[in-house]
């Protein structure tokens, strides 16, 4: 007699998960079984079967805070960041730890773009265990935010220990920066060839997402279709319409504010701007000589300027004029020497000039005797910061020539001005031209024939215009044509596969079934059958169906009509030393018979 050879399942998650479905066998309401099953599931990679296990464990405990974060994780493996971030905050209402889902529930928000909300809930994580994923995961939304330094700062200490996964995410950082040249070059360096040469085109537009798409891209490879790119989900959409959000804050805002001397940090978004910084960085190195130069007065024009008069200094104390307007960060400006003219020659005396209003008076300072006779040099009393056109200094004033006097009696009268002109008269060859008649009738011929052509050229040019106004509507009319035959050749696919789905999900409803075995090896299903029956009387004139779960076949029997009835055959089946607990398929899952071999 053959005995039946159950196949064994793989270690480690999948015991967990076996473990957790002998427990539900004995009591299927049994919470923290359920939560087990759930969390066994997600770590195998169907998740499905996790929110399966994890909804079940919530109405069997529905104050249970660790479940509702668990299913938080779950929708957040589904690509469903709005109900993960809702079963986060039910998680939160419950009394869960909210620094144990923090890492979690930062990525949620950073997948519907609130990159502000997410890095509280990362720093929040980090402060109660260093976390090398969380981190990671910090350091992207900052660089998301716009923060490409505090990112960098972040993943240093990893990035130093050559860590694999923090160069991958250097790489979207530097994408995300706008250098996908060095992004690609990075890819290049740290990862395998054929993955580097797969991921190069996607690094190259990632600048062109928003930033949720940015988030699910760096966090999960989901990059959206060409048709949405740039443009969020309408749920993602919707969240942000109802959750204003803030903007992030630069970790170099967020640090203590430098002394006054300290030079602050000058930060430049993807675009090049220049990012206004509240207070500057303690790190930045202090260069108060550069900053805090005074700036130069205005130069005096080439124009009014001696070629030979040198510029020199007076000896003379600092002027006192009021100090010029100085950055917030610099200290008071240190005093300006004095700025000597050249000297100005000495200008001829004019005359009576009534327009000319002379300017203030200039103080002068004691100079050194020179040489030369000319006078000594002045000295600018008062620098103003403004050059005032209206009003020169006297250095810059030319030498105004004497007027000539105008002879008595040579101002001509008003009529005589008639007379200057009485010589004027036409050349010859003009006074003996003949004078050509001039034709009315030949005048308006020629305007009538140039209104008839103008009217041809018009008629023409509106002939023109709707032929091709004619055959635009045409071109229209057909388009129009082709996209209602294409919308209706696209509505009668649709209809068919909806037909189509209807009729398989008829074909498989909602059931109810008794697992009785779990394996890998489908073809031995039939073999695995005939000896349960074997073992079990009970199981004599039922039929056998597999389906697939994972990477696994579930051999079960059935259908039955209610939880009770399986439960109760269950039972049956425990008592006969079979293993079997409750299986609900869920409507399109294909169930194949076997037949016992």
């Amino acid at each position: 007699m053959s005995r039946p050879v159950v196949q064994p399942l793989p270690t480690g998650d999948g015991q967990t998960l076996d473990a957790a479905l002998a427990r539900l066998a004995r009591d299927p309401r049994n919470a923290d079984a359920l939560l087990d099953a759930g969390n066994a599931a997600m770590a195998l990679g169907d998740v499905d079967a996790a929110l399966g296990f994890l909804r079940r464990a919530d109405e069997v405990s529905p104050g249970n805070g660790r479940i509702k974060a668990q299913i938080g994780k779950a929708m957040l493996r589904h690509n469903d960041p709005v109900a993960a971030i809702r079963a986060f905050d039910d998680a939160e209402r419950a009394g869960a730890d909210q620094a144990a889902m923090a890492g979690d529930r930062g990525l949620a928000h950073d997948l519907v773009g609130d990159n502000a909300m997410a890095q509280r809930y990362y720093q929040q994580a980090l402060a109660r265990a260093p976390d090398a994923e969380v981190t990671r995961r910090l350091a992207l939304s900052l660089a998301i935010g716009g923060d490409r330094a505090g990112a960098e700062r972040v993943l240093a200490p990893q990035i130093a220990q050559s860590d694999r996964a923090a160069w991958r995410v250097r790489t979207f950082i530097l994408a995300i920066a706008g250098q996908p040249d060095e992004a690609v070059t990075v890819a290049n360096a740290s990862m395998p060839p054929q993955l580097a040469a797969g991921i190069a085109p996607y690094l190259r537009y990632l600048t062109r997402l928003t930033p949720a798409q940015q988030a699910a891209a760096a966090n999960f490879g989901r990059f959206p279709r060409a048709a949405d790119i740039g443009r969020d989900d309408p749920q993602i959409v919707q969240y942000a319409q109802s959750h204003p959000r803030q903007a992030p804050v630069l970790l170099a805002q967020a640090a203590p504010a430098a002394p006054a001397a300290a030079t602050p940090v000058i930060r430049r978004d993807r675009r090049g701007r220049i990012i206004p910084t509240p207070a500057p960085s303690t790190s930045a190195p202090t260069q108060l000589a550069q900053n805090s130069v005074a700036q130069p007065l205005p130069s005096i024009p080439t124009a009014t300027r001696p070629a030979a008069a040198p510029v020199t200094s007076a000896p003379a104390p600092a002027p006192s004029y009021p100090p010029a307007p100085t950055p917030s960060y610099s200290p008071a400006p240190a005093p300006t020497p004095a700025i000597v003219l050249p000297p100005v020659p000495a200008a001829r005396p004019v005359p009576s000039a009534p327009a000319y209003t002379p300017p203030a008076p200039v103080q002068t300072a004691m100079a050194q005797p020179a040489a030369s006779p000319l006078p000594a040099p002045q000295t600018l009393a008062q620098a103003q910061p403004q050059p005032q056109p209206t009003s020169p200094a006297p250095a810059q004033l030319a030498p105004t020539p004497a007027p000539q006097p105008v002879p008595a009696g040579a101002a001509p009268s008003p009529d005589g001005f008639a007379t200057l002109f009485a010589g004027f008269t036409a050349p010859a060859e003009e006074q003996q031209r003949p004078t050509v008649a001039v034709d009315i009738a030949a005048i308006q011929a020629a305007n009538e024939r140039a209104a008839a052509e103008r009217a041809a050229i018009e008629a023409r040019k509106a002939a023109e215009a709707k032929k091709l106004a004619d055959a635009r509507k045409a071109a229209a009319e057909k388009k129009a044509a082709a996209e209602k035959k294409l919308a209706d050749a696209k509505k009668a696919e649709e209809a068919r596969k909806a037909k189509e789905e209807a009729k398989r999900l008829a074909a498989n409803p909602a059931r109810t079934w008794v697992q009785v075995l779990t394996g890998g090896n489908r073809a031995k299903m039939g073999k695995e059958w005939a000896g349960l029956q074997a073992k079990a009387p009970e199981l004599h004139g039922r039929k056998a169906y597999v389906t697939s779960w994972n990477r696994v076949y579930r051999l079960v029997t059935g259908p039955f009509p209610s939880d009770a009835a399986a439960q109760e055959f269950v039972a049956k089946l425990k008592a006969k030393g079979v293993g079997a607990f409750q299986f609900d398929s869920p409507a399109g899952q294909a169930m194949d018979s076997v037949s016992a071999k």
